[in-house]
């Protein structure tokens, strides 16, 4: 709160907001996934300790990584939200990172907000709109979605700020590439996308 003329907030932007102007901007990108994906993929297989998965992102300089199985089959998305979540957790004292990646993630988020229907990993194909991608990341809740071919193994990366970078981008290129409906995003009474919230 306080004064926004001295420094207060004036106004929170919630992820529900950003994701309906995302949505809005989306249905007039006519973009596919396999041209804006990061590669790539950073993984570890689903019986490392889950110190290693932990340790490998902070190698890499990165947030977040793929967990697959022994056919190199994504099974799982970690990052290092889970592992703010094991400091802030309670109640959980069996809970260590000499864990299996795979045995650390089943447990720390069977004692979560949601965890009976929160899906382990968000996936998408390369082929995909960005409006598919949105989709997965508005009902699953994550800030990344794995590219995967027909046999569910990871071949690229989208995250939320991937998304934001080709708006922007597309912005840049023309106002006309993506229409009046950018611009009534933030209003009430902007129409439905097709890719609503959910």
């Amino acid at each position: 709160g306080g004064d926004p003329d001295k420094g207060g907030v004036a106004k929170v932007v919630t992820q529900g907001m950003l994701f309906k102007v995302i949505c809005e901007a989306v249905d007039q990108i006519p973009i596919k996934s396999r041209f804006i994906m990061k590669r790539p993929v950073i993984s570890v297989r689903f019986d490392s300790k889950a110190w290693k998965a932990f340790d490998i992102m902070r190698q890499k300089g990165i947030s977040g990584i793929a967990v697959v199985d022994e056919d190199g089959i994504i099974i799982h998305n970690t990052s290092t939200s889970d592992l703010k979540a094991l400091i802030t957790a309670q109640n959980l004292q069996d809970l260590s990172l000499d864990m299996t990646i795979e045995d650390f993630l089943v447990k720390l988020r069977s004692q979560g907000a949601g965890a009976s229907t929160r899906v382990p990993v968000a996936t998408c194909k390369k082929d995909d709109e960005l409006r598919v991608v949105v989709q997965r990341l508005n009902r699953t809740g994550y800030h990344r979605v794995w590219v995967v071919n027909s046999k569910r193994k990871p071949s690229g990366l989208l995250s939320m700020a991937d998304l934001f970078k080709t708006i922007i981008a597309a912005s840049d290129r023309g106002p006309e590439l993506l229409g009046p409906k950018l611009g009534r995003a933030s209003s009430a009474g902007g129409g439905p996308s097709s890719c609503a919230l959910q």
